[in-house]
């Protein structure tokens, strides 16, 4: 049986996401970034600009990982009836 996923379902989910992360007190990306972007305005530096560079390229990597992850599972794992 080929499952297609339509943009409405895709969407429909996008807020589960983000109220996980609130209930669970989880801390989102954009607060942990201050750290490492402040020494760039202060000191402008190559070593200072390498520093948020690394942390956006390690966290991208591991988005893209659990993007992978979360697609490997929506396509294994039925959770739409047959019926819709």
């Amino acid at each position: 049986m080929d499952r297609k996923l339509r943009r409405d379902d895709i969407e429909a989910k996008r807020p589960d996401g983000l109220a996980s992360v609130i209930l669970g007190k989880l801390q989102l990306f954009t607060e942990s970034t201050v750290t490492a972007v402040l020494p760039l305005p202060v000191h402008p530096t190559f070593r200072n600009l390498g520093r948020p560079l690394c942390l956006r390229t390690i966290v991208f990597a591991a988005n893209m990982v659990g993007a992978f992850f979360v697609a490997l599972l929506m396509a294994n794992v039925p959770a739409h009836h047959a019926d819709r």
